[in-house]
């Protein structure tokens, strides 16, 4: 499961605008509807992906209430050839709605670039593993850290997705 590589000058520059309060409020509501009908145009790639190069995934779970399919554009992190997902909803105080799909049924699919793979998603606990890919996230999308001082009343999920043998 490939993921792009980092951002250029004006894709950092980007997401230090999107992830002050206002702009990811404004995206919180907005980005996941425009992502998706950017990726069915494009093959896959997202409008967030190309403006703030981040490395963009689909995400499809089955809803933890309705039993639906959902599906959401999230950043995927390449963890030793395994996707990591993490749950800050642009700095909002409550979990993103893939997380209670997640805990509910880990079973889902994931596609990059095209490319769709069964997965099952563990939930990585505090520790070394969770250090390492919060940090790997920094690297990737300079809003993790401000969404982290935002975000002091819940654990903030991350999700290792891995591909189903």
């Amino acid at each position: 499961m490939a993921v792009m590589k980092g951002p250029n000058a004006f894709q950092r520059g980007f997401q230090r605008f999107a992830s002050l309060r206002p702009m990811a409020w404004v995206f919180r509501h907005t980005a996941h509807h425009l992502d998706r009908a950017t990726a069915k145009l494009t093959k896959g790639r997202t409008l967030s992906g190309m403006l703030a190069g981040i490395p963009n995934i689909m995400l499809t779970t089955t809803g933890a209430k309705s039993g639906q399919q959902r599906t959401v554009p999230l950043v995927g992190l390449n963890i030793d050839g395994n996707i990591a997902i993490v749950g800050t909803r642009f700095g909002s105080h409550e979990h993103p709605g893939w997380y209670h799909n997640l805990m509910k049924n880990p079973a889902a699919t994931v596609e990059v670039n095209g490319t769709v793979t069964p997965v099952t998603a563990r939930l990585v606990q505090p520790g070394s593993e969770y250090d390492r890919i919060m940090a790997t996230a920094d690297g990737v999308y300079t809003g993790y850290a401000k969404y982290r001082s935002r975000i002091t009343d819940r654990q903030i999920p991350i999700f290792m997705l891995e591909a189903q043998r």
